[in-house]
């Protein structure tokens, strides 16, 4: 059996990214059956969405202003939402399965992280909703304060689920997490990002 980790330890920043591959290898066939069979679902019907829309493309809707302004409205008010709904999902199935581990549960099924994640996906939400106009907010006063703020609340998903803690406490939460640590947390989240967008074209 694969030893524990420590997912709380402190570490530095070479560490983390360590404990994170270390994480990752030791738990891939079990996280991928959950979010393969809790998350790829969601996924699947914002690809048919799409697969809509690049339908619509090709029946003439461009050569008229009102088919173009049917195809914005679809995109804004159907795919992206629907997009975003999954992709919330998927983090919050995620920070589940490692609230589950750090619980010392070691036979994590699919039914106990999606117990645990649909308790907490209607917070996630609301925190994700929360961010994004205080981020708009934040970017259109200056934009370092944008870049700022968007790094600061990185935690709130992994604060709401893992420490149970209140929509609006896990803000402040992060903030304090991210104290003296910006930028490291900063060049985890780019090559952290980098690493998430590849594995998802692939």
């Amino acid at each position: 059996m694969s030893e524990w980790i420590n997912l709380r330890e402190e570490r530095d920043f070479g560490e983390k990214f360590n404990a994170t591959f270390q994480f990752a290898s030791q738990n891939f066939r079990s996280l991928s059956i959950c979010l393969l069979f809790l998350g790829a679902p969601l996924m699947i019907v914002a690809n048919l969405f799409v697969a809509h829309f690049q339908a619509k493309l090709g029946v003439g809707n461009m050569n008229n202003a009102q088919g173009v302004w049917e195809l914005v409205w679809y995109m804004y008010l159907v795919i992206l939402p629907v997009y975003l709904v999954a992709y919330t999902w998927l983090m919050t199935l995620t920070y589940a399965y490692i609230s589950e581990y750090l619980a010392g549960n070691r036979e994590i099924t699919p039914a106990q992280v999606f117990g645990r994640a649909i308790k907490k996906l209607p917070k996630i939400l609301l925190a994700n909703l929360v961010s994004t106009i205080l981020i708009i907010i934040a970017f259109l006063l200056l934009i370092v304060p944008g870049i700022y703020f968007m790094i600061a609340i990185t935690f709130i998903q992994a604060i709401i689920i893992i420490e149970e803690q209140p929509v609006f406490k896990s803000f402040s939460r992060s903030i304090t997490l991210i104290s003296g640590k910006w930028w490291s947390t900063f060049g985890l989240v780019v090559v952290m990002g980098i690493i998430s967008g590849l594995m998802q074209l692939i």
